[in-house]
């Protein structure tokens, strides 16, 4: 059995979306005003940090170390935002989820630049692999939000046909702990 796509309706109960996650949608999220607000208030974090109306292109006008030292800034400083954090709390309310039962991780924003001179693991493009074979647990669900519009070149992948299939993997090898003390060279998450 594969992933589905639903679109989420407004009004739908809670225990319907955790259902539906929990067994495999891939649900879509269309025009809800937290999501637009959220996305507003990160591309404002963003054009402060890289100094531009456009970040998505900073990489095309900045040194490779400079690019790197700012899409780190970006990263930290979206982990660790606090009116960021309530923003997402209001997009988990509009679709049901109460504060006090919803646990929140680090919000991660996700950076892959196109030039291979900027060189930093926590700035690249992932291989095929499954969250729950290294640090995701399987009572947690991942929210991706694109920030700016999708394009053949800023995306992402999924697999939806494969989400019940066994996958060959190196997650016996690969050690949460050791990644997160590791300096360098360690595999960022086990893959396919």
């Amino acid at each position: 059995m594969s992933a589905t796509f639903v679109r989420w309706q407004r009004g739908t109960a809670p225990e319907a979306l955790s259902a539906a996650l929990f067994g495999g949608a891939l649900v879509v999220f269309a025009g809800l005003p937290p999501v637009q607000r959220l996305v507003r208030y990160v591309r404002a974090l963003l054009q402060e940090i890289f100094e531009t109306d456009d970040p998505p292109t900073a990489e095309s006008r900045l040194a490779a170390g400079e690019y790197r030292r700012l899409a780190v800034r970006a990263r930290n400083r979206v982990g660790t935002d606090q009116a960021l954090a309530r923003h997402w709390r209001d997009v988990l309310a509009a679709v049901g989820y109460r504060q006090e039962s919803t646990w929140l991780d680090r919000i991660r924003l996700r950076v892959v630049p196109s030039r291979t001179d900027i060189d930093h693991r926590r700035l690249k493009a992932l291989p095929a692999h499954r969250d729950t074979w290294g640090s995701g647990i399987m009572a947690q669900i991942n929210w991706w939000l694109p920030l700016y519009a999708l394009h053949e070149t800023r995306t992402m992948l999924l697999w939806p046909e494969a989400f019940r299939d066994p996958v060959a993997n190196n997650s016996a090898e690969w050690n949460f702990d050791e990644f997160r003390h590791a300096e360098r060279g360690y595999p960022l998450l086990p893959v396919a």
